[in-house]
């Protein structure tokens, strides 16, 4: 099984989305690559996509970097984000039920909570505003175009995020986790993750497939 670390970070300001980019930086956090392409005779495109995280107790806070043949991002928050340029993050706390985080290339996302696939809960509306994202590429909806070099997607993710865990801090926990960059409607489609996918065809909702993700105290 794959694992990862989340390191702790003191942060005494709130954090700005804006900022995490910089803070991510000056702790050294790590980047990790997103290498499983678990389908290639399928979708053998396999853009360039990196991640990397830490926590300050009650936050989670997250990058992605992206390279990619085009861009894609006409949805909005609560909408099909998976059909654009969308970076993912699922984490289960329990082993069992998980939290699919899906974030489109303008930043808005999408946030689900169940066992599987189909069995998934909606979050209360507050979860839309305290989850913070921004994306180099703005804010504005736009159609598939080419993509710059890179462009980069970032994410403040509270524990109230986690809307059917009582979560009061991450530190010296321990959870399941992938991560996956995927487009739908992109002319190139392509379904990649940092844990490996076992499925005979693309799926993301396989927890038995998740890493293991550490956050240091």
């Amino acid at each position: 099984m794959k694992h990862i670390t989340a390191p702790l970070i003191t942060h005494t300001q709130p954090i700005q989305v804006s900022h995490v980019g910089d803070i991510l930086e000056r702790n050294h956090a790590q980047w990790h690559f997103l290498q499983c392409n678990n389908w290639p005779q399928l979708f053998p495109y396999t853009p360039n996509v990196r991640f990397r995280l830490a926590h300050t107790g009650n936050k989670l806070i997250l990058q992605f970097a992206v390279n990619e043949k085009t861009v894609r991002a006409t949805e909005s928050c609560g909408g099909r984000v998976w059909e654009d340029s969308c970076c993912e993050m699922f984490i289960s706390f329990n082993g069992q039920d998980y939290y699919n985080l899906e974030c489109n290339a303008r930043g808005a996302f999408l946030i689900k909570y169940g066992p599987d696939r189909t069995q998934r809960r909606l979050p209360p509306n507050n979860v839309f505003d305290i989850i913070l994202t921004q994306s180099s590429l703005g804010s504005d909806t736009f159609n598939e175009m080419p993509a710059p070099a890179e462009w980069q997607l970032s994410l403040v993710i509270p524990v109230e995020a986690f809307f059917c865990d009582d979560i009061h801090s991450l530190s010296g926990t321990q959870a399941h986790i992938n991560f996956y960059k995927c487009g739908d409607r992109l002319s190139t489609m392509h379904f990649i993750s940092w844990a490996p996918v076992t499925s005979p065809k693309p799926d993301f909702h396989r927890p038995q497939d998740f890493g293991l993700i550490h956050f240091d105290e």
